[in-house]
């Protein structure tokens, strides 16, 4: 399978409190290789073999809603 990044906007992600969490849920998923957060335009891009529904699962379970921009394999 080829790597992926996936770039999603959490418009609920709003201090490095929720980076944090965000962070931390999503380094314990399978296949994430690198995360990259933007805090201020709210958005993270994800790269590895974790597919796009994984993530958004994740993200939720943490607490987030979290909305897929793009996803482009590498």
């Amino acid at each position: 399978m080829s790597s992926q990044n996936h770039h999603v906007s959490v418009p609920t992600m709003t201090c490095s409190g929720c980076e944090a969490n965000i962070k931390g849920a999503l380094s314990n998923l399978s296949g994430v290789d690198s995360i990259k957060v933007n805090l201020s335009d709210r958005t993270i891009v994800i790269s590895g073999d974790a597919q796009i529904e994984a993530v958004i699962k994740t993200i939720a379970m943490a607490g987030y809603h979290a909305i897929e921009l793009s996803s482009a394999t590498e």
